[in-house]
């Protein structure tokens, strides 16, 4: 991710879209199922909070 993108970009809407989806999956077929999309959020996005230290 470069500086000059917004954190609330394409590829977190489609992670977002992705899960919601598997949420679905997950409850209609009872079992796992492994997120295939591969966003990593920028350190700044949870800058003030411990979320990143656990």
């Amino acid at each position: 991710m470069k500086f000059t993108d917004h954190r609330a970009n394409a590829e977190l809407a489609y992670q977002v879209l992705e899960a919601m989806h598997a949420f679905q999956r997950s409850s209609l077929e009872g079992n796992h199922i492994t997120m295939e999309s591969t966003f990593k959020p920028d350190e700044d996005l949870y800058y003030g909070t411990d979320i990143m230290e656990n």
